[in-house]
């Protein structure tokens, strides 16, 4: 409920003007345009819970703000700011507080669709029709994901990149977005021929390349009918938001795209490099929290969830693979590299 509200009125936008600490008179001005004078004085109420929650952190003694100190961001409100690395957005927040009504609703018929929380919140809009229907969602998504794709990607070029990538010529990401972790192989690997695979209408939005940076090739297309052919196919954050009957179809496609291709590097090529969770690989407590945690905004938003290693290779024997091998990454992800 606190969580909502203060999503709703943009306490953490608010402090994060302010450098990521604020009093509370600076929240009461930033906010003042959607919160009526009559209500201001209850906004300290709101603040105290937030932070005795641990959402916000409240530092008594910070002089400058005199006698009412100052509230900060946490590492968990810093994700609802509007421009953070790893964003949750409102659209997502509104749709947890209806899982309690999705594990109790029943299903019309057999054949109906199981919405999920997010659509239950929002009309019946999953998060992938929102990218089309609403375009600050969109931007924020693809901002998100390509921010990630860099953060991912160096650590994953420098502890891999060798293995990964060294022995290819050419690479498909797909529903790889803005094209983000397609042109940071590039840069990394000049000689990987690199596209990006996507919707056409996220195609359509991304600003067109300085002659510079004309690292990669974007291909609108549906990676449910047909992937171009590739030495590699790349998939980040991909399977985790779909269920498993559909990540077999994805894989076959990626089967095909990369079998009906003459690998041009020797053994490196014919492969699908996936990075995404394997819940358990490794078992820190730290990492399975987060692990868990991703799985549980996978159940409110989509249909898919993060899988432990065995739900994975079931998905790959089903798909047609034989053979896999796992990497860890950035302490709670893992990389894939999947052979036919």
């Amino acid at each position: 409920m606190a969580l909502e509200c203060a999503v709703n009125l943009g306490i953490p936008n608010a402090i994060h003007s302010h450098g990521g600490a604020a009093s509370p008179s600076d929240i009461v001005t930033r906010l003042g345009h959607c919160v009526p004078e009559h209500r201001r004085p209850h906004l300290p109420r709101l603040m105290r819970f937030l932070a005795g929650t641990g959402i916000l952190a409240h530092d008594h003694h910070d002089s400058a703000a005199g006698g009412d100190g100052v509230y900060r961001l946490t590492p968990m409100s810093r994700l609802l700011v509007d421009d953070a690395t790893f964003q949750i957005t409102r659209y997502h927040v509104l749709a947890a507080h209806h899982l309690s009504e999705w594990f109790t609703t029943t299903m019309a018929s057999a054949s109906a669709v199981d919405e999920t929380p997010f659509q239950m919140a929002n009309g019946g809009m999953g998060p992938w029709e929102a990218t089309r229907s609403d375009q600050r969602f969109n931007e924020l998504f693809n901002a998100a994901m390509e921010t990630d794709s860099r953060l991912a990607l160096d650590f994953a070029i420098a502890g891999y990149g060798e293995a990964l990538f060294g022995r290819i010529s050419s690479l498909v990401d797909v529903a790889g977005g803005t094209g983000g972790a397609a042109k940071a192989i590039a840069r990394a690997f000049p000689h990987v021929r690199c596209s990006v695979l996507d919707l056409p209408h996220v195609i359509s939005s991304i600003q067109p390349q300085s002659s510079a940076e004309t690292l990669v090739e974007y291909i609108p297309g549906d990676m449910m009918e047909y992937i171009p052919p590739a030495d590699a196919v790349f998939l980040k954050y991909v399977m985790h938001g779909w269920s498993d009957e559909v990540c077999v179809k994805i894989l076959t496609q990626c089967k095909k795209a990369i079998c009906s291709h003459t690998p041009t590097a020797g053994e490196g090529g014919g492969k699908v490099i996936i990075m995404d969770i394997v819940v358990g690989s490794p078992c820190k407590k730290a990492m399975f929290e987060a692990q868990v945690s991703f799985d549980l905004l996978m159940m409110v938003a989509t249909s898919g969830k993060e899988r432990d290693e065995d739900e994975w290779r079931n998905i790959f024997m089903d798909a047609g693979f034989r053979r896999y091998e796992v990497k860890p990454l950035l302490g709670f992800m893992s990389i894939i590299e999947l052979y036919p």
